[in-house]
């Protein structure tokens, strides 16, 4: 195999082992819902477990909305209910009512157009979500089964792995075929996280 053809090659595979991550990725896509008759029920596609497996939790914890992340929220209530947002103002970690006129029906109002829980504290009202504690860390649950972009990590090992000893001729063009096998790798795993992120942002996963 010449240089040409070597890269030509690794065009290829790359795009092949990004369409195949997104595939595995797709295939193993699952949720816990509730019937009708009040049971949890597991359904997705058809390898559904291994998500199941690897993005399980059995316990959350509440984070509170500050700085920026608070100011996106203040900024949505004044788009979607700007009569509501009027009774407030901004003040550090919370939100300050300007007058004692608000309703329960309007603070649930506000945690149904901000998705999140608003606890109240005097004149203070601190905007908060529970989020998930997975069972599995960060470091091998979002490579394996949640990160489209990180499972280029693992499982484009596991084909660039393949490549190299299904082509043994691949590297005749070097000099160096041991140096060339570990950047060209690095370069490949580079190459699918840029093309898992591509392709993540144009089908919107």
């Amino acid at each position: 195999m010449n240089i040409l053809q070597f890269f030509l090659t690794f065009l290829i595979l790359a795009v092949f082992g990004s369409l195949s991550i997104y595939g595995w990725f797709i295939c193993t896509r699952g949720e816990w819902i509730i019937t009708p008759d009040g049971r949890w029920k597991k359904t997705g596609m058809i390898f559904k477990y291994w998500s199941l497996f690897f993005e399980q939790y059995r316990k959350t914890k509440t984070v509170h909305f500050i700085e920026e992340g608070l100011e996106r929220k203040l900024d949505l209530l004044i788009k979607t209910a700007p009569l509501i947002a009027k009774k407030f103002k901004l003040r550090g970690v919370a939100l300050q009512m300007m007058d004692n006129s608000i309703s329960g029906q309007e603070i649930r109002q506000m945690e149904d157009l901000l998705l999140c829980k608003v606890k109240v504290v005097d004149d203070m009202f601190m905007l908060t979500t529970e989020v998930p504690v997975y069972d599995w860390p960060e470091w091998i649950q979002k490579p394996v089964s949640s990160c489209l972009t990180c499972m280029a990590g693992p499982y484009g090992t596991l084909i660039w792995l393949a490549f190299l000893k299904l082509q043994r001729g691949a590297f005749l063009w070097t000099d160096s075929p041991i140096s060339a096998k570990i950047m060209l790798g690095v370069c490949f795993l580079l190459t699918l996280s840029c093309l898992n992120t591509i392709l993540k942002k144009l089908i919107n996963v």
